[in-house]
């Protein structure tokens, strides 16, 4: 049976005349605020549907994608690159032939859960898979998961989707629950659902949850409503400094500058030691070159994608380039510039610049904690084999505390580019050879001419 876990977080004080209805066929709320969020975790093991079956070659894939609109979400974890992030890892490949089929595999799976189209050539090569970024959210196609008409399944760009083979496909989608929400049975789906909000006790590394879970399932016989109360030590916690990113006009050497505003180490109880880290998945018409972006303070940590600084933008196939800085400093600095460079464009008789629009970076303090057997026991806990971004790069016993950006920060980068055709160009650097090619065959025949008029006036004054 398909199970489905649905977690309402409830940002108030009280629960009260919040629940309108709770029996055993039904679950029914009226939210106080629009702030109430909703997460779905659907869980589709192969023994009941396996929608990926028919690809042979491959052994896991995972999607994840935010649009970044729950800067306050202290629960659920989707602090990733803006837009579209795509990890899959291939079943064996002994022969060119296994690896052709792999990559045609992604390449129809790819296009049946997301409008957008990966080519064999675009994946770069990361830590223990192939990765693909797109910095513009998409909704995904859940037809193919045959959910069994769940009701509570909606739109969203906020999700994580994981499929393994041999087990079974996890999706996680993120929204509002608002104005209300209805729950209903459905034979072929167990459905768990919990309505929880912070109890005073609470603290940033110890998230105290109170509310109650009710499950509603045709397995259920028994009493299906109760009151629960649980600790979660949260992976990733989060500072309530914004900071500011933007880019500083620079010519073909955009500056990405990156401001803090008061920002400190974090103090929570359980924490070690912490460094600041820069974390960016940077569009292919941007370069990043070893010897002259690092930013001031900053070490490279890692480098994934193009590494040529040469070619222009339209012979690079990858899609661009994973960073990561650790900077020695642990406090944060008052900002930081990253000085990127630009790569050569089409020309566009439309434009004299191209418009590049990158994610935010993502800034965080990874910190080493006490008790650290406790993160992966949350239920909210994302860290998986593949995918998450800066996570696989981390041990286990280390947090994050996300910096948000302000609703100002933008990364949009303005790279000049030529205004003609290449058929134009092409034309006039024709007409220009045939130009220069008859302007020396008329010098030489010139010189010929005149080398001839010489020998005739030398014989007529020997005669």
């Amino acid at each position: 049976m398909i199970r489905q876990r649905t977690t309402i977080f409830n940002p108030t004080k009280t629960h009260d005349d919040i629940v309108q209805n709770i029996d055993k066929s039904s679950f029914s709320i009226k939210p106080s605020t629009d702030k109430f969020l909703i997460e779905n975790k659907f869980t589709i093991p192969v023994s009941v549907s396996d929608p990926f079956g028919k690809y042979k070659r491959i052994e896991s894939l995972r999607i994840q994608t935010t649009d970044d609109s729950f800067k306050e979400d202290t629960i659920f974890n989707y602090r990733f690159s803006s837009g579209v992030n795509i990890y899959v890892v291939p079943k064996t490949v002994e022969s060119n032939e296994d690896r052709e089929e792999f990559y045609q595999e992604v390449e129809q799976l790819v296009s049946e859960l997301l409008p957008i189209e990966v080519k064999k050539d675009n994946w770069i090569k990361v830590l223990n898979s192939l990765h693909f970024h797109d910095y513009l959210p998409r909704e995904l196609n859940v037809d193919i998961l045959r959910l069994g008409g769940s009701e509570e399944l909606f739109k969203s760009k906020n999700y994580d989707l994981f499929y393994e083979a041999g087990t079974g496909v996890i999706l996680k989608q993120l929204g509002l629950a608002w104005p209300e929400i209805n729950i209903g049975l459905n034979e072929t789906i167990h459905k768990e659902i919990g309505l929880f909000l912070t109890d005073e006790i609470s603290s940033p590394e110890d998230i105290v949850l109170s509310g109650v879970r009710v499950i509603i399932s045709v397995e259920q016989d028994e009493e299906n409503i109760f009151k629960t109360f649980f600790h979660v030590k949260p992976r990733h916690r989060y500072s309530q400094q914004e900071i500011n990113s933007h880019i500083v006009d620079n010519g073909l050497h955009p500056i990405l500058r990156t401001t803090f505003h008061g920002v400190g180490l974090p103090q929570d109880i359980d924490v070690k030691e912490c460094n600041l880290y820069y974390y960016l998945s940077l569009n292919k018409s941007l370069i990043f070159d070893i010897y002259q972006s690092v930013p001031q303070g900053a070490e490279l940590v890692l480098n994934y994608g193009s590494k040529d600084l040469e070619l222009p933008e339209y012979k690079i196939d990858e899609w661009g380039n994973e960073i990561l800085f650790e900077f020695s400093n642990a406090s944060a600095p008052h900002h930081i510039d990253f000085t990127l460079h630009s790569r050569y464009q089409l020309p566009n008789n439309e434009s004299e610049v191209t418009e590049v629009l990158n994610s935010l970076p993502r800034l965080f303090y990874g910190c080493n904690v006490k008790d650290d057997y406790l993160l992966d026991k949350s239920p909210f806990d994302t860290k998986l084999k593949y995918g998450g971004n800066y996570e696989p790069y981390f041990t286990n016993d280390t947090v994050f505390y996300h910096l948000n950006h302000d609703d100002q920060s933008k990364v949009l980068v303005h790279v000049p580019n030529g205004t003609s055709s290449f058929d134009r160009v092409n034309t006039i650097s024709t007409i220009a050879v045939l130009f220069g090619t008859f302007i020396v065959l008329v010098q030489i025949l010139r010189a010929v001419l005149k080398t001839k008029a010489k020998a005739v006036d030398v014989n007529k004054k020997t005669q």
